[in-house]
C-alpha cells in the first residue's frame, strides 16, 4: 500500500511538474514588450551591408523590404518574465482601414497573409524584428490629407494592429494592453514621392476640416502623438534616402515596382 502511496505522490507531483512547465511558457502580455507605434515602409535598392542581408532576395535587382529606416522588436516572455523562445507571433493589422500589405514582405521567416496579418517567430531571446514592407491607400481628391484615409484616428481608438503569441492576446484585443499605432510613409501607393508630403501637410494643418492642430496617426512618424515638424524630418529622411545611402532612391513600395503582388486594400 505504500508503494503505491509513493506511486501516487510521484505522479501527481510529476503532473504538477509538468503543468508549472506549461504554464511558464505561455506568453504573458503584462511581461512582453510590443511596440506602441510603427510605421509602413516599402522597398530600398541596395544601401550598407545589413540591408542587403535582411531578406531573401527574391526581388531582382536587389530590392528588399527596407530594414533600416522602420525595424521594430517584439518580445514575448512568459509568466516568470522569461523569454519564450519560437513562439509564433501574428500581427493582425485587419482593423487598420486605409492599409495595404505587400503580399511578400523579402525577410527571412516573415510571411504576410492578405486577410491583413504579417506572421514569424521569436528567437532564442524572445524577440522577433522585422519591417513591414506597404502602405496607405489614400486615393482621395487633392489636397490629400488624413481625411480621405479611413485609418487615420479620427473614430475610435487610436492603435488599430494587434499582436499574439501563440495565440495568446499581447497586445490589443482582449490582452488589455493598448493596440498598435500604425503610420506609413508611402500615402498612395506610388513610393515616397512629392505627393505624399502634400498628404503629410494635410495632415499637419487638417485641410480638409480646418481642424488645425489634429492628430493623424499616419502621418505620426516618431510616435509622439502629434503630426509636428519632426515627422517632417523622419519622412525626409526617408525620401532623400539618408539612413540607408540610397540618395538616388526614394523607398518604392510592391505596387510601384511590379515585381510582387500587393495585398488588397484593408476595408
Amino acid at each position: 500500500m505504500t508503494g503505491l502511496v509513493r506511486k501516487a505522490t510521484l505522479f501527481a507531483v510529476c503532473g504538477l511538474l509538468a503543468a508549472n512547465a506549461a504554464m511558464a511558457s505561455t506568453p504573458s502580455a503584462a511581461n512582453s514588450d510590443v511596440p506602441d507605434h510603427i510605421n509602413w515602409i516599402g522597398y530600398t535598392l541596395g544601401g550598407p551591408g545589413p540591408n542587403l542581408k535582411a531578406g531573401n532576395g527574391t526581388f531582382g535587382g536587389g530590392y528588399l523590404v527596407d530594414q533600416i529606416d522602420a525595424p521594430f522588436t517584439i518580445t514575448v516572455r512568459d509568466l516568470n518574465n522569461l523569454p519564450v523562445n519560437n513562439a509564433f507571433v501574428v500581427i493582425d493589422f485587419s482593423a487598420c482601414s486605409g492599409l495595404q500589405l505587400c503580399s511578400d514582405q523579402d525577410q527571412a521567416g516573415i510571411v504576410a497573409v492578405c486577410d491583413g496579418q504579417v506572421r514569424g517567430f521569436t528567437g532564442p531571446a524572445g524577440t522577433l524584428t522585422l519591417s513591414v514592407g506597404g502602405h496607405a491607400n489614400n486615393t482621395g481628391p487633392p489636397p490629400l490629407s488624413g481625411d480621405t484615409d479611413p485609418n487615420n484616428g479620427l473614430n475610435g481608438a487610436p492603435g488599430c494592429a494587434t499582436v499574439s503569441a501563440d495565440g495568446v492576446p499581447i497586445a490589443g484585443g482582449a490582452s488589455g494592453q493598448p493596440s498598435m499605432i500604425v503610420s506609413a510613409y508611402d500615402h498612395d501607393g506610388n513610393g515616397v514621392s512629392p505627393p505624399d508630403q502634400a498628404c503629410y501637410l494635410g495632415d499637419y494643418f487638417g485641410v480638409r476640416n480646418g481642424n488645425i492642430g489634429r492628430d493623424p496617426h499616419r502621418s505620426d512618424y516618431d510616435g509622439s502623438g502629434v503630426v509636428g515638424p519632426a515627422d517632417q524630418s523622419l519622412y525626409l529622411g526617408v525620401y532623400f534616402g539618408t539612413n540607408n545611402g540610397n540618395i538616388a532612391l526614394s523607398d518604392q513600395n510592391c505596387g510601384t515596382l511590379a515585381v510582387v503582388p500587393e495585398c488588397a486594400a484593408i476595408p
